[in-house]
């Protein structure tokens, strides 16, 4: 351990201290190596963990959300946002603090005034999608795409099988107690 120990705490001056100061300057000299150890960083192993995942996350740049005055665009950032999180395997603590990174202008300043004034410090992900999809995604769109769904003929729309499918597919996930 004395290899460990910056040159200026030497074996002498450990030897002059009393029996009570000891464990002090023992503790100190673990404190020392275990800084030395991580060359100075002061960020916990967590934290450096945690920059590390959203380094990964940013290399597949992820469009920002500024607000738009089309819904399904809220709809689909989230939905991209979660399927990138999903693929990198993205702790749900971690998310909202990367979903939030993303928003920008309108929807940036959306979220300061959100957390500002509901008080939120640890968010869930299920909590943060439901609170941008009721300021983003209204929820008459919701209910107009479930009476869409509701409603989705292929004979009367004279669709193709394949079309009604796909069509089937992207109305189905407003209606998912439906199906």
């Amino acid at each position: 351990m004395a290899g460990d120990v910056p040159h200026n705490v030497n074996n002498e001056s450990t030897e002059n201290v009393g029996n009570g100061n000891q464990e002090l300057v023992e503790a100190i000299q673990q404190m020392t190596a275990s800084l030395l150890a991580n060359k100075g960083s002061t960020l916990g192993p967590q934290v450096r963990d945690d920059f590390k995942v959203m380094d990964e996350f940013h290399k597949y740049k992820p469009a920002p959300f500024k607000d738009s005055p089309n819904p399904l665009d809220a709809e689909k950032w989230l939905l991209e946002m979660e399927k990138r999180m999903k693929l990198l395997e993205v702790e749900d603590r971690l998310r909202v603090k990367i979903a939030t990174y993303y928003l920008q202008d309108a929807a940036g300043h959306w979220w300061t005034m959100t957390k500002t004034k509901e008080g939120i410090q640890n968010l869930t992900w299920n909590e943060f999608k439901e609170l941008f999809l009721q300021m983003f995604f209204p929820v008459a769109l919701k209910n107009a795409k479930i009476l869409e769904f509701i409603q989705l003929d292929q004979e009367k729309e004279g669709l193709f099988v394949l079309d009604y499918d796909m069509r089937f597919e992207e109305l189905s996930r407003y209606a998912t107690d439906m199906v």
